[in-house]
């Protein structure tokens, strides 16, 4: 038994007291993360500057397009039924999906035909994947510092080794 101020603590308890491990990045918890998957699927969310915008609703109008100078006039024959159907096909989809199913703003349409004419087959976003780090130290060389950091004689812990025989 130890006395810690004016608790009372067993020495099975002091041994898991301090045993805690950090957390692990999960990315999808997020704010930011959370917000753009809310997003690409249509339902509410929080803006970043704090408003909320509303779940996204298919149109219980006869007509698709809702543009009086509309020059095709094939989205006059799509019923109501239909446009769920596709309403909810496209926001099932996440972000590459939907891009490849269909586009929906001209600035969208714009950056899908620019990929196509530079060749990529399947137009993909690339937020955030670039090969701009001339200065990345490469794999090889990682597994080097590894093996050579290993290289280096193990011994136990200072402040375990009383209790335990594992190396750290």
């Amino acid at each position: 038994m130890a006395d810690v101020g004016n608790l009372t603590v067993s020495s099975s308890s002091m041994l898991t007291l301090n045993k805690s491990r950090k957390r692990k990045i999960n990315q999808l918890d997020w704010k930011n993360s959370v917000r753009k998957r809310l997003k690409n699927i249509g339902k509410s969310y929080t803006s970043t500057s704090g408003h909320v915008v509303k779940e996204k609703q298919h149109s219980t109008q006869g007509r698709v397009c809702i543009s009086k100078g509309c020059f095709k006039k094939a989205c006059a024959n799509i019923t109501v039924e239909e446009k769920v159907v596709m309403f909810d096909e496209f926001y099932s989809r996440d972000y590459n999906g939907q891009s490849s199913l269909i586009t929906v703003t001209p600035r969208r349409l714009q950056m899908v035909q620019n990929k196509i004419k530079c060749g990529v087959n399947i137009p993909t976003h690339m937020r955030g994947k670039h090969a701009n780090r001339p200065n990345a130290i490469s794999p090889d060389v990682k597994v080097k510092i590894r093996e050579h950091i290993n290289s280096f004689p193990k011994q136990p812990s200072h402040y375990y080794r009383q209790k335990t025989e594992n190396e750290f």
